[in-house]
């Protein structure tokens, strides 16, 4: 058995750096303090982690397989912790999600959470990037992607799909919007994150709807979904929105379908968390809150659209 524990750390630090001085500045030690700590490793186990060139290391065969074993394990063994630490601290809910997100559909939505669970604290975490659940303190995420969440616990929430939307004031006599290539004589909104693999953008979309004369390219350009679709509100142009963040603006007439032909894309959103927190009772209220709200929130959004239009959503996303 292992004497310390915390030399396999060091031993899975080293192993991501490949680099001894990297992995003494990351755990506030000196490079000889981790040379060391590996030797002893190396001692314990009966074979060698890695091979010392010159000036660099790279990890033995031996070294690669107990890497494999070792670093998911820490790393259950941290959610673990954290788990159980969540258990015994105060009913504060983090939650994790894009800036667009958090911005166009939880804000607005909280005060309905809380109404229903007023001793659960939420606290409202954004970032667009993967989130490290037990070193960022993060009880859950909701995420829009693939579906490909290894080692995680995810739960499908709904589809997405985009279509063009726009201020109602926008349109005029002199262009109304009769047909797809109409959107030609309106300036186009875009958003950056719609790069994408899997996003739909213009240019995907003027491909679906066979348009060959418009210049996707033009327009103007914005780093987040939401700041695209206050752009539209704003009279701006004609914004290629996310269905699930335009439904309170297209309630309220704020927006409205440039045309109601909307493609599905390969995302969709899921509710995602650590194996070992989906037992927590406050984790799992809000699974379950935000599971039903967004399905229930689409059915009246798909509705809405259907009523100011004879296109409807299919289950291949075409109209």
């Amino acid at each position: 058995m292992i004497q310390n524990l915390s030399q396999l750390y060091t031993f899975v630090v080293a192993a991501r750096h490949l680099s001894f001085t990297k992995t003494a500045k990351d755990l506030f030690l000196t490079q000889g303090a981790v040379s060391i700590q590996i030797k002893h490793l190396e001692e314990e186990l009966g074979f060698k982690l890695f091979l010392r060139e010159a000036r660099t290391i790279s990890l033995t065969r031996e070294g690669q397989e107990l890497l494999q074993t070792v670093e998911p394990a820490l790393k259950q063994i941290q959610a673990r912790i954290e788990a159980i630490k969540s258990k015994n601290r105060d009913d504060s809910l983090v939650v994790s999600t894009l800036p667009s997100f958090a911005g166009k559909w939880l804000i607005p939505r909280i005060l309905k959470f809380q109404g229903l669970y007023p001793d659960i604290n939420l606290r409202i975490h954004t970032s667009d990037k993967l989130v490290d659940f037990a070193n960022d303190k993060i009880d859950c995420a909701i995420r829009f992607g693939s579906g490909s969440y290894p080692g995680l616990f995810s739960v499908h929430l709904v589809d997405e799909f985009y279509f063009p939307v726009c201020s109602p004031d926008l349109i005029t006599k002199e262009h109304p919007l009769e047909k797809p290539e109409d959107i030609q004589h309106y300036q186009l909104l875009h958003d950056d994150y719609a790069k994408l693999e899997g996003i739909i953008t213009w240019e995907k979309w003027a491909e679906f709807m066979s348009i060959s004369n418009l210049d996707f390219k033009r327009g103007l350009q914005y780093g987040q979904s939401d700041f695209v679709i206050q752009a539209a509100i704003a009279r701006q142009g004609i914004a290629m929105a996310r269905l699930s963040l335009v439904g309170n603006d297209l309630q309220a007439g704020l927006l409205v379908p440039a045309f109601n032909i909307p493609v599905k894309t390969d995302f969709s959103y899921y509710f995602v968390c650590p194996e070992e927190y989906k037992t927590l009772k406050k984790v799992m209220l809000f699974k379950d809150w935000i599971d039903k709200t967004m399905k229930s929130e689409r059915d009246c959004t798909e509705k809405l659209l259907e009523s100011n239009s004879e296109s409807v959503l299919r289950n291949d996303g075409q109209a």
